[in-house]
């Protein structure tokens, strides 16, 4: 094996592959995540890093996507290798966050939840101190409770984290909170919480209730309120609506009205699809963190549009993808790693996969079937399209 490396405040940071590899290149990605992340962890922690090097080795083959070890991490070659210029913009955030994951494991959405309460400021203290104190030592669950709680203390605040943390950490499930508000008396509201369950009906869950709706609430809410998905500009509330939509469309497909469904989503889309356009194709895949959301954005609404049948999104998909086809740019096999050249080609293949999707394997429900296009003798013949004629 060959190795890249650089120095950081005298310490080495060096990258094993296969000479390859390093030739092309691939490990400098990881290289400069981890500088910055060093960087990043020194300032937040308030911790210097402790060893006089960390080595991180690509191998081809290992149990699990990465593993770490005091001063050597060890990772799957498609989990750090790669050429920024080629890969899309999620792989780049993929590989980041496995890098992310094995030198440092903290962040989770319980432990952001606590920061959230604490306030960042305090919870960064808090944490401080525990690292300093319990360095090179021992530490148990109830010894960074009382760290936090005596970073609150010093800013005025008295609350014990070990009560709060442990009915998270403790109790079965999540809670359902249920706010109503009270029509005889203004500005009160009563709250109410029980342990959430898949079927509640069922005094236990059990594995077959594990993909079943729990059904706190009628299917006319959410889909009323998916009406201000269109006032959305962030990816993650496009991307948590496109989760619970597919679900139901599945469901849904082979119902006699699917028309009026498919048609309301295709509805509420629309502008966002229009605002948002195809990616150009000549997006390079750069560095720039700051347009992963929108790159994001934009692939789950072209995905969501063209999953619901959208004769634009499907005409724009196959023009595209037979010319990206004939260009000969489908993918670079980057040593056994395959990756898609930019995110404008990770979108076509995945747009495209829906056109064959419905071409091929149509609703039998004519009326969902004239909403996705018009089949004739088994196949998908798309219509001339305009602009406005999107839902």
């Amino acid at each position: 094996m060959d190795a890249s490396s650089f120095l950081f405040n005298r310490r080495e940071v060096r990258l094993y592959a296969r000479p390859d590899a390093i030739r092309r290149g691939s490990g400098h990605y990881a290289l400069h995540i981890t500088k910055r992340l060093i960087e990043f962890y020194e300032d937040y922690f308030k911790v210097p890093y402790s060893l006089p090097k960390l080595d991180l080795l690509a191998v081809p083959k290992h149990p699990y996507a990465a593993m770490e070890n005091w001063g050597l991490s060890i990772f799957v070659e498609q989990r750090i290798l790669l050429d920024p210029s080629m890969s899309s913009i999620s792989y780049l955030l993929d590989v980041t966050m496995v890098i992310v994951h094995e030198i440092c494991h903290q962040g989770a959405a319980l432990i952001r939840m606590l920061a959230n309460f604490m306030g960042h400021s305090v919870f960064q203290r808090g944490l401080q101190d525990y690292l300093t104190i319990h360095k090179y030592g021992n530490a148990a669950r109830n010894d960074l409770w009382n760290a936090f709680s005596e970073a609150l203390k010093r800013n005025g605040k008295y609350v014990n984290i070990q009560e709060v943390m442990d009915q998270w950490t403790l109790q079965k499930g999540y809670p359902v909170i249920t706010i109503l508000g009270n029509a005889t008396a203004e500005k009160r509201v009563t709250i109410t919480q029980q342990r959430f369950i898949y079927d509640i009906s069922a005094k236990t869950k059990t594995f077959e209730h594990r993909n079943s709706r729990a059904g706190y609430l009628p299917q006319n809410i959410p889909l009323e309120m998916i009406r201000y998905l269109s006032e959305e500009k962030d990816f993650l509330p496009w991307h948590a609506a496109s989760r619970a939509l597919y679900p139901l469309d599945k469901l849904l497909d082979r119902m006699e009205n699917y028309n009026v469904f498919n048609e309301y989503i295709l509805k509420q889309v629309a502008t966002t699809y229009l605002k948002l356009g195809w990616p150009k194709n000549n997006f390079n895949g750069s560095l720039v963190q700051a347009s992963y959301q929108h790159e994001e954005l934009r692939r789950e609404v072209i995905m969501l549009v063209c999953s619901f049948g959208n004769k634009h999104c499907h005409q724009q998909a196959s023009t595209l993808i037979s010319d990206w086809i004939s260009s000969n740019r489908n993918r670079e096999n980057n040593g056994g790693m395959e990756q898609y050249q930019t995110e404008f080609d990770k979108v076509l293949v995945f747009a495209a996969a829906n056109v064959v999707r419905v071409r091929y394997n149509p609703s039998p429900s004519e009326s969902a079937i004239n909403t996705k296009g018009q089949r004739r003798n088994g196949e998908y013949e798309s219509e001339s399209t305009k602009i406005h004629d999107l839902a």
